[in-house]
């Protein structure tokens, strides 16, 4: 029984050694490299230079466009600075009463008559002014919401600014 004894501690010994001298994964060989795969396609730019904000509740007062007495909503927002002024893009859409559909400015509709209406906007530091006239004076306009839209100087030669949606879309805007 002893011998038996000292066989297996020998053996357990030897196994206990082996184990403290094996090889490491830094010890063997260097497998090889797999193939470079395709190049991915280029992602498509953020919006982090871009502002969107939504004004409704206009309440309109007697103002002038170019010379003439129009309708006038003022806002005033300290984010158009000297340097949106000098480097930055506004654009600026209208919804009316009842429509989900956003229309770009300036808003320009001619009658068969001779007539039209014409809804714009200006710029200046801290104000948009939002102006709706027509060929007979102020233009009483249905708009409900106001959105305008910040966008930090880049090439964005590719896209329609004239649709809200595509260029909702290209900056991936909500």
């Amino acid at each position: 029984m002893m011998k038996t004894t000292v066989k297996f501690l020998t053996y357990v010994m030897m196994a206990f050694a082996l184990v403290l001298t094996s090889c490491d994964g830094e010890d063997g060989a260097n497998g090889l490299d797999g193939a470079i795969g395709p190049e991915g396609q280029s992602g498509q730019d953020g919006n982090a230079n871009v502002l969107v904000k939504t004004v409704d509740n206009l309440v309109w007062s007697t103002g002038t466009y170019l010379g003439r007495t129009a309708n006038e909503f003022i806002i005033t927002d300290t984010d158009i600075d000297q340097d949106v002024l000098d480097n930055s893009l506004i654009l600026a859409y209208f919804q009316l009463s009842g429509d989900d559909i956003w229309y770009p400015m300036t808003y320009s509709f001619p009658f068969s008559s001779g007539d039209s209406e014409v809804i714009t906007f200006t710029y200046s530091l801290d104000t948009l002014s939002i102006y709706a006239l027509s060929t007979s004076g102020p233009l009483n306009a249905g708009i409900t919401k106001i959105k305008y839209v910040i966008i930090e100087g880049t090439d964005p030669s590719s896209i329609n600014f004239s649709n809200y949606v595509e260029m909702q879309t290209y900056y991936g805007l909500d």
